[in-house]
């Protein structure tokens, strides 16, 4: 999701933040670095929650099955 304050966020299913990006710390990742290490959290079940809020810059299911095969090897 994000925060209105340009920080991205990722919460598990019981809808508890855990992790907070804010993207200009991380400017190297930009939109496709957020989209791949959002990925490899939810391939590793770490973020293995849903992104929620307005504006989200994280992959949805479909995005997340298409990185899979990558991850996987």
């Amino acid at each position: 999701g994000e925060d209105g304050l340009g920080n991205l966020y990722i919460v598990d299913y019981g809808g508890e933040i855990f992790r907070l990006v804010n993207p200009a710390a991380v400017p190297s990742l930009g939109d496709w670095g957020v989209a791949v290490l959002a990925s490899l959290l939810a391939a590793t079940g770490i973020g293995a929650g849903a992104a929620r809020g307005r504006g989200s810059q994280l992959p949805t299911k479909s995005a997340r099955a298409r990185w899979a095969p990558s991850i996987h090897g």
